[in-house]
């Protein structure tokens, strides 16, 4: 049975499981980055600390003992320590995905040591923007960043059709066949010694708003999951780190599997950080 994710998108190839997995340094003391979603209000900013919900903890509980970094884009955010920009909407995020790439590399890949990145929604976005840039040798980013995994929770690789409330910089580079989509944005992209994408998506209530499916699946990856039923939705689905829930899943190159009762899409992002074979 083909993924939905992968039959409508021709993909560039994507590093082997093996390959990277090799170059991974074991165990859970990798930095991590959370990188939260665009914000729709006329005045944006949120408290960092709350965005994702008891994420942070949980992988905290899973073993994570590495430092936490919380990225900030707007002037009104707060408790946010790896402030990207500190304005509005206005700001690309081909600026951002920049910003956190100097971040990146001035604390970890200049030292050596690597990192992990969580992106919901335009978050995965802006980490797709750093390690585009970086890849692309793009002037004013970095030479290099050593980002060993990306999860993205329901991020639209394929872009939106928002219509009613598109009237900012980053909701423009969201949209379906915007030029930072279609022209910047690697397929894949990837840091020193490989990087291993996974990425989730959730079924929602149609709406004009949503991301579909097709646009969360919608870039070269390794993992695909997919949670079904309602069990969660775009907003919250970062913060779903108990409990038994339906999807379905594909590591590339394998078959889709049907899972009835399996991992929390918080549990999922842990052992998809940890480890590139699953």
């Amino acid at each position: 049975m083909a993924s939905p994710a992968l039959a409508s998108t021709t993909h560039n190839a994507s590093p082997d499981t093996a390959q990277v997995e090799a170059r991974r340094v074991p165990g859970k003391s990798a930095a991590v980055y959370y990188l939260k979603g665009y914000s729709k209000d006329e005045i944006p900013g949120v408290n960092c600390l709350t965005y994702w919900g008891p994420l942070p903890k949980a992988m905290h509980d899973w073993g994570w003992n590495g430092p936490v970094h919380h990225a900030g884009y707007y002037k009104g955010d707060r408790n946010c320590n790896a402030k990207l920009a500190a304005k509005d909407q206005s700001v690309s995020i081909r600026t951002l995905g920049r910003e956190l790439a100097w971040h990146i590399y001035d604390n970890y890949t200049s030292k050596g040591r690597p990192v992990k990145l969580i992106g919901h929604s335009m978050g995965g976005l802006v980490a797709r923007a750093a390690l585009s840039g970086v890849q692309r040798h793009e002037r004013g980013f970095p030479k290099s960043l050593w980002v060993e995994d990306v999860v993205t929770f329901d991020t639209g690789h394929q872009g939106h059709n928002w219509t009613d409330f598109c009237g900012t910089r980053q909701c423009k580079d969201q949209r379906r066949g915007s030029s930072f989509l279609k022209t910047w944005a690697v397929d894949n992209p990837q840091g020193t010694g490989g990087t291993d994408w996974t990425l989730l998506s959730v079924d929602e209530f149609p709406s004009p708003d949503r991301v579909t499916r097709q646009s969360a699946l919608g870039m070269n990856s390794n993992h695909f999951v997919h949670y079904k039923y309602f069990q969660a939705n775009h907003g919250n689905l970062p913060e779903k780190v108990s409990g038994d829930f339906k999807f379905w899943y594909q590591r590339r190159g394998y078959p889709v599997r049907h899972v009835g009762q399996g991992a929390s899409p918080g549990r999922m992002a842990d052992l998809a950080l940890f480890t590139a074979r699953w």
